[in-house]
């Protein structure tokens, strides 16, 4: 059955992320990884009605990712569901995710996991692993998230062949696991072909060399320019309503 959206940004430093992110979510609760993530929304472009979203700070390297499962849970009756509709903020919004797997990895070591034979390695993938389950869950209540990322280049070769850029991760294996269960995943990126100057777009299909974007609503332009993230999830939700008035016309 298709779902509420569940959305991953990436994009390299400079493609505008959390202000893309932003425009399409003014009234979410936003969990940062560092103390000036939301600098960007007092430029008045950007943020015109000077909306204040709530922001928690994860800055630990202490289990970080057990401090943010746990303080979802503790705020997640104040974020919009199926079951609580007037929930004062409208999604979920993690800035970012690469940082926090970063930070896990700090965290990993720290505690004495050992490293050798990849198991400082496997541990963080499995606790990465059980975020992106866990954000499932939140997800499957009818609540909107969205993780923004850094983004990883692509890399020449390994044994299997070219690996394709995408989301940046720690190791080889995140990179590929971690956008699986998202419904939609977009890049931002600065292009200059077919345009005046270099332009920021929305790249919403996959290519050769970045192989992770999707959409599973199939709404999405292959590219946007100018970035509208708001559209694409007023297309997915459409298309979601649309689906489930379908489902319940057959049941009566």
């Amino acid at each position: 059955m298709i779902g509420c959206p569940m959305i991953m940004v990436y994009g390299a430093p400079g493609t505008q992320k959390t202000s893309t992110v932003f425009k399409a979510f003014p009234r979410a609760y936003w969990i940062t990884t560092s103390a000036d993530e939301l600098a960007v929304i007092y430029d008045v472009r950007v943020n015109p009605d000077n909306r204040m979203p709530y922001e928690w700070r994860c800055l630990s390297e202490d289990r970080p990712i057990q401090q943010v499962t746990d303080h979802i849970r503790s705020v997640q009756s104040q974020i919009r569901s199926v079951n609580n509709p007037n929930a004062p903020y409208t999604a979920l919004v993690i800035d970012n995710l690469t940082a926090l797997a970063s930070r896990e990895a700090i965290s990993v070591a720290n505690e004495g996991v050992p490293d050798a034979y990849g198991k400082q390695q496997r541990a963080l993938d499995d606790r990465v692993q059980r975020l992106v389950s866990f954000l499932e869950q939140v997800n499957a209540t009818g609540t909107v998230i969205c993780c923004i990322a850094h983004e990883q280049s692509p890399q020449p070769t390994d044994k299997k062949g070219p690996l394709p850029g995408g989301p940046m991760f720690p190791g080889k294996v995140l990179v590929k696991t971690v956008p699986v269960p998202f419904s939609i995943v977009v890049r931002l990126a600065v292009v200059s072909e077919g345009f005046d100057d270099d332009t920021v777009v929305l790249q919403c299909k996959p290519s050769t060399e970045y192989a992770g974007q999707k959409d599973r609503y199939g709404t999405a332009p292959a590219v946007q320019s100018p970035p509208d993230l708001g559209v694409i999830v007023k297309g997915a939700m459409a298309r979601v309503r649309t689906v489930r008035e379908a489902q319940s016309s057959k049941k009566v």
